[in-house]
């Protein structure tokens, strides 16, 4: 094969076959892991748009332990056993920040629009607490 031919393949390679050898060893894109905006008028559940009275009750901590959540002034408070109650600060949805504490409650609405359980975060752990009443 004389090098006439041998550079003419070669180019001939190089266009036909390298952009694809080039796609096929780009990464791909990085997927989005931000949750898209929602619209103001489309805007997920907020403190505005939940009737606090949904969210009081009694939340099972441990049998004959209950968490009390009471509405005073348009504002919520928690109060386990035998402890002071706290105010629940909104975060975002139906996220509270208990103030004082690294803990948050975000409460899980039933089918009847109430407050049905509790997920209570705290040092990276997290468990769900019923709604007994």
């Amino acid at each position: 094969m004389s090098l006439l031919t041998r550079i003419t393949a070669v180019a001939a390679f190089a266009v036909i076959f390298a952009p694809a050898i080039a796609r096929a060893q780009d990464p791909a894109p990085a997927k989005d892991t931000v949750a898209p905006k929602a619209d103001s008028a489309a805007a997920a559940t907020t403190t505005d748009t939940v009737d606090k009275t949904t969210l009081t009750g009694f939340y099972e901590l441990a049998p004959g332990r209950e968490l009390a959540i009471t509405l005073e002034k348009g504002e919520l408070y928690g109060a386990p056993p035998n402890a002071e109650k706290k105010k629940l600060i909104y975060q975002s949805g139906l996220a509270y920040a208990v103030d004082g504490t690294k803990m948050t409650l975000t409460f899980i609405l039933g089918a009847d629009g109430r407050a049905s359980d509790i997920i209570m975060a705290q040092n990276g752990q997290t468990r769900m607490i019923k709604r007994t009443r």
